[in-house]
């Protein structure tokens, strides 16, 4: 931290007090204890002093947190309501069954709603209500009861990801099920009056009920009891009721045994016991009726009551004509002389209404009662923590690639010219190597990998120059360009003639150079991995990554011919190559390649044990090997000891796949998913003739290997709006959009989570509430810290410009004093949790550097690396920290 950085004064005791406790008390991986569960805690502290860096970097944890909260949105619920997912292993990934984490609700989850009530008829026995969400159809794609990237829920509409409801009773979406403690009998008089709870409504049951195997059950959902009286000596024949807001008089005129005359504001209509009739608007059902020459006529009067019909194996019905509601089945338990359990299936009740997107809330058709309510994912496909890669046109004959790498350095650069060859190569015509140890000519390039664990970037190098002294090695020296972070590095001093170092991200990387001095046609250089990566000097890595801004890795890929037996430029009894490393999405796995025998260069080699004969007719002969999820092929040339590599299509998901892979093409590595994969999306590009300047070069299909995706590889999930676009998506949530705007050069972006998505829903009370509102700002200044005293705190930057920082190490430090205090010096960065140490805060991490670059550097570790918060971490770059243990 530089000493002139402007030095806090003395803080106020009211809002900041030295702490001594560091660390808490339990593990917690970041996001946590910032966002827990989808919802937020957190103030980002930056401070008011401070390099506009510490600012910037305090905004890069903000929108990191943003991207845990629940919907990208911090989802708020009001009243009764419960998510159907479960903590973190048991989200509703895409195409996951919505039964994923719990497939049966009881009272414990909705108390009310579900409530066991007990209920007094023919017999007194408990009514338990619950409701089982059904498991998904296994095919993917529409009326599926999973999560899917379609368009829906109809063809008009532009693709978008929700909920696909089943549209058969085969495949319901939900059972609403009512268990009877004693089999009922329905349709005695003892249990048609008094109330019957079910999914926190009250019903009252109809005579209308009937027994035996083809018999109903008919309730009328409680409204308003009335009980009119007419020429008796007490009660009245006349009372007003207020239905849907607006007040009704409700008369009886005259009853019988069967049935009541009612009049409703002037409107009069006969209604017989145990049904109901709509008057003047208003449904009226008369439950019971009473006449006596004595004591006048009674009768028992329910006002907007609504009736509903349940038989056995078929749809519910509802009001006095019996209208079917659609999307329903009913199954009884027993009879309703003796009924056990009612079961009413649902699912969509046409093709119109068989989703439910963001925002939208399914009500249950027939109790009404109770919803299902989709938030949104927890990354939308529209969320800016979402990273961005874009393969497009450079004229006629290139495409580029535009993104970030994992430090936040943007470039656009040349990839793939089609020129004298289809290749890895700039518009200049300037060669990508993407293998280590390539022979580089002056201006070519090659690519440093992203190492195991990806805990490196990757760079993209560019051979400027070389410089090879005739008399003395000292002065040697060869420079190269980094066409992402725009730096020129430059090797070290050699310590013999031909081979020298060069260090990147604090790692060695051996050059080798040749060429005469000055020269720039005969010069060249070639770089050997460090040892981490490749162990020997016949190791190999091919096609290195980078990683990208959001953790995701990017390779190129072409196809590319190998000559195992003078891979470096080396030729004898002895082969150059003992392993190749291939990536895997989360570093590199060895292939192993070796001679059938041993000494001399022989025609059959083995690529991790199976016989690849190298001289049989070109493509004759072939293994492959299993690399993470992609699948490489090693076949035959037609000459001596050289093999071709090719790239298959992938085979699983929804592409058909299994060919090599013959043009240049983008890979793109998702992160782990759910099933401990790093599954890839692939960017092919057009297969256009090699060397012909007329016909455009651009993004052929998209492929991806995991199996729960959507779009075919070349034709996408086609928009409705504009047919020049498609997209696709795979099971980590990846959006590929293609833009054939200009058909003859077809454009591509990729929108990377940085977490695995998952549909956030919620099952609840169709009373409640659902919503979402933005993570809001929650940076502030160190001197507005007691206006966030009930937050968890990321405090950012050194305690010499954050006073909130000089609250937890002790002072407002500066240089060798912070040195001496935290144990961080020149070049490094601290990751510490604290439990005191801020009035009014129960937790804070301080991400600070000793200067503000190494700031930069903290924050970019801990939202891109896994940091548990408890701890206390230590680093040098964006990319690498270690743990402080104490």
């Amino acid at each position: 931290m530089r000493l002139n950085f402007k030095r806090i004064s003395a803080l106020v005791a009211s809002a900041l007090m030295l702490g001594t406790t560091a660390g808490i008390a339990s593990a917690a991986n970041y996001p946590a204890p910032f966002v827990t569960n989808g919802t937020a805690n957190v103030a980002v502290v930056y401070g008011s002093g401070a390099a506009l860096s510490d600012s910037t970097a305090a905004g890069s944890i903000a929108t990191s947190l943003s991207s845990f909260v629940s919907g990208g949105d911090n989802v708020s619920v009001s009243g009764e309501a419960v998510p159907l997912d479960r903590g973190t292993a048991s989200k509703i990934w895409l195409n996951t069954s919505l039964t994923n984490a719990q497939s049966v609700f009881t009272a414990s989850d909705l108390p009310n709603t579900l409530a066991t009530s007990t209920f007094s008829g023919s017999t007194s026995t408990t009514v338990t209500p619950q409701i089982t969400m059904m498991s998904a159809v296994t095919a993917g794609g529409d009326n599926t009861n999973t999560v899917e990237f379609s368009k829906q829920p109809t063809a008009s509409v532009d693709p978008l990801i929700g909920v696909s409801i089943g549209a058969t009773a085969s495949n319901a979406l939900y059972n609403a099920t009512v268990v009877f403690g004693t089999a009922e009998a329905f349709n005695t008089t003892a249990s048609q009056g008094p109330a019957l709870h079910l999914f926190g409504r009250d019903y009252v049951v109809s005579s209308a009920t009937t027994g035996g195997a083809s018999g109903q059950l008919v309730l009328f959902q409680s409204a308003q009891t009335l009980t009119l009286s007419q020429g008796g000596t007490s009660g009245s024949s006349t009372a007003t009721a207020t239905v849907n807001g607006v007040s009704h008089t409700v008369q009886l005129i005259n009853a019988g045994t069967t049935s009541a005359t009612i009049s409703v504001d002037g409107t009069t209509q006969s209604v017989t016991v145990g049904s109901s009739v709509t008057i003047n608007g208003v449904s009226i059902a008369v439950t019971s009726v009473q006449s006596s020459t004595a004591g006048g006529n009674t009768a028992t009067v329910l006002v907007g009551a609504n009736q509903l019909t349940f038989k056995n194996g078929q749809s519910v019905t509802s009001g006095s004509n019996n209208q079917v509601i659609l999307g329903t089945t009913a199954y009884f338990g027993g009879t309703p002389d003796a009924l056990t359990s009612l079961t009413v299936s649902v699912y969509a009740p046409d093709t119109s209404h068989d989703w439910i997107g963001k925002g939208n809330t399914f009500v249950d058709p027939v109790f009404g009662s109770f919803a299902i309510t989709n938030s949104g994912l927890n990354v939308e496909t529209t969320s800016t923590s979402r990273d961005t890669i874009k393969v497009i046109t450079a004229g006629a004959t290139t495409l580029d690639l535009s993104m970030k790498d994992k430090n936040g350095n943007a470039a656009t650069f040349d990839f793939a010219t089609n020129k004298s060859v289809w290749n890895l190569s700039t518009q200049n015509g300037y060669s990508i190597y993407p293998y280590e140890m390539a022979n580089l000519s002056i201006n070519s390039y090659t690519l440093t990998g992203t190492g195991n664990n990806n805990q490196y970037v990757g760079h993209l190098l560019q051979l400027q120059s070389v410089y090879n002294d005739t008399s003395t090695y000292t002065n040697d020296k060869a420079t190269f360009y980094d066409q992402i972070t725009g730096q020129t590095l430059t090797t070290t001093t050699p310590t013999s003639e031909g081979t020298t170092s060069l260090i990147i991200d604090g790692r060695t990387y051996g050059v080798t150079y040749w060429g005469a001095a000055g020269s720039s046609t005969s010069a060249g250089a070639a770089i050997k991995f460090p040892s981490s990566d490749s162990p020997l000097t016949t190791t190999y890595v091919l096609y290195p990554t980078i990683l990208a801004n959001g953790g995701e890795s990017v390779m190129l890929y072409k196809n590319m011919t190998l000559n195992l037996g003078t891979f470096n430029g080396t030729a004898g009894g002895t082969p150059s190559v003992s392993s190749f490393y291939l990536p895997n999405g989360n570093g590199l796995t060895q292939v192993t390649v070796s001679e059938t025998t041993t000494g001399g260069m022989n025609t059959t080699w083995l690529i991790n044990g199976n016989a690849v004969s190298t001289n049989a007719t070109d493509g004759s002969n072939f293994t492959t090997v299993t690399v993470g999820k992609l699948v490489w092929n090693f076949t035959s040339s037609g000459v001596n000891n050289v093999t071709r590599i090719y790239l298959d299509y992938p085979t699983t998901g929804a592409q058909s796949g299994g060919a090599t892979i013959n043009e240049p093409a983008v890979v793109v590595f998702d992160g782990k998913d759910t099933s401990n994969n790093y599954n890839a999306v692939i960017i092919d590009t057009t297969q256009s003739p090699i060397g012909t300047s007329t016909s455009g070069v651009g993004v052929n299909g998209i492929y991806y290997t995991s199996t729960s995706g959507y779009g075919n590889a070349t034709t996408g999930v086609q928009f409705y709006s504009n047919s020049n676009l498609a997209s696709w998506v795979d099971g980590y949530g990846t959006l590929v959009t293609k833009d054939s705007t200009n058909s003859g050069q077809p454009i591509a972006t990729l929108l990377y989570p940085p977490q695995q998505v998952y549909e956030q829903l919620y099952l609840g009370a169709s009373s409640a509430t659902v919503a979402g509102g933005n993570l809001g700002n929650v940076l502030v200044t160190d001197s507005q810290v007691s206006t966030v005293s009930s937050k968890n705190l990321v405090v950012v930057g050194g305690s010499c410009i954050n006073s909130a920082a000089a609250a937890l190490v002790g002072g407002a430090y500066c240089g060798s004093a912070w040195t001496a205090a935290t144990g961080i010096g020149s070049g490094q960065f601290l990751i510490k949790g604290y439990t005191s140490g801020i009035a009014g805060n129960s937790f804070a991490l301080l991400v600070a550097g000793y200067e503000a670059a190494d700031t930069t550097n903290a924050a970019n570790y801990l939202t891109h690396y896994t940091v548990d918060t408890s701890k206390a971490y230590s680093g040098t770059s964006g990319t690498t920290a270690n743990l402080i243990v104490s």
